[in-house]
């Protein structure tokens, strides 16, 4: 089999590939998204014809079929038999036209909590998959239910403990330690910190695990430590190191996520939230209610920030 590149509107010469990517490649992802517009077209198809019914978040809303990041797919249908065959044929379409397998043992169905127990077991026989729910993590983030405690995000906490374990006090200088905790230790909870508000306990045990790192405190000796840690994270400019403030980080990074909302109001994230929380108002003046998502108190936490700088 050949393969030739359009480039510019111009066939280039066909070649014969001879090795396939290996996982991490830097093409994986593009040619993932090429394959996956084949399932986005049936599946789209499937709706236009009024087979499949698209999921909507309210009656306003826009209506959701499928969503694609690099090779995660969320697929989303009605809880029925008619609509699990559906989305079972077009997998199988899918996978005759691209030569792709999808694998059952990676896959989960999350079912409504109104959904009965009788429908879902009669679903899944039809979708082949052995799993009833998503896992406790999903694309390096917990599956956003109920009180998002700071047990859910142990696994950050961990991951830092590995990596300062690993580093050796005696063989770093100051100048060592101060890049590696502002270039990896501070940066580890970042991914996470722009979609979620975490706790005050749990940034502050994260600054404890570094302030012991810096001080060069061990499990069972402990060190002077000769300068408060408030002014080591005053700004280089007054003098002091610049170390971060998880806790201020955090609303940074989610005061950013809802700055996004404000400058790009057509995006599918802008429009699900308005059409959900305010849709007769705006983001700024929206007061929201006790009971809306983690994601979206994140957002409102880093709303809070934001408005202390926001002008006309």
């Amino acid at each position: 089999m050949k393969y030739a590149v359009n480039f510019n509107r111009n066939l280039l010469d066909a070649f014969t590939p001879t090795r396939g990517l290996r996982q991490g490649d830097p093409l994986s992802p593009y040619l993932f998204l090429i394959v996956a517009e084949d399932l986005s077209c049936v599946i789209k198809e499937a709706i236009i014809t009024k087979d499949l019914e698209e999921f909507k978040i309210c009656r306003t809303a826009l209506g959701i079929s499928h969503l694609f990041f690099a090779d995660d797919s969320l697929l989303f249908f009605r809880a029925s038999e008619h609509h699990a065959v559906i989305i079972r044929d077009a997998i199988k379409i899918f996978e005759r036209a691209s030569g792709q397998q999808v694998s059952k043992q990676k896959c989960a169905l999350l079912f409504g909590p109104h959904c009965s127990e009788v429908v879902q077991e009669n679903i899944m026989p039809i979708l082949r998959t052995v799993h009833a729910s998503f896992d406790d993590k999903y694309l390096g983030l917990p599956v956003p239910e109920g009180r998002m405690k700071c047990g859910r995000f142990q696994g950050t906490m961990e991951k830092l403990g590995k990596r300062l374990s690993g580093w050796t006090n005696r063989h770093l200088s100051v100048g060592g330690k101060e890049v590696l905790i502002k270039s990896v230790a501070q940066a580890f909870p970042t991914y996470v910190m722009g979609v979620f508000k975490l706790s005050a306990e749990f940034c502050e045990e994260y600054m404890k695990l570094i302030r012991n790192f810096w001080w060069g405190d061990e499990p069972d000796k402990r060190k002077v430590h000769w300068i408060a840690w408030e002014k080591m994270m005053m700004p280089k400019f007054m003098g002091d190191l610049g170390f971060r403030d998880m806790k201020l980080f955090n609303q940074a990074l989610l005061a950013r996520q809802a700055w996004r909302l404000i400058l790009f109001p057509n995006s599918l994230c802008a429009h699900l939230l308005k059409t959900r929380y305010y849709p007769n108002g705006d983001l700024v003046d929206t007061v929201f209610n006790s009971d809306s998502s983690p994601s979206r108190k994140g957002i409102e936490h880093g709303l809070d920030l934001l408005k202390q700088g926001l002008i006309w």
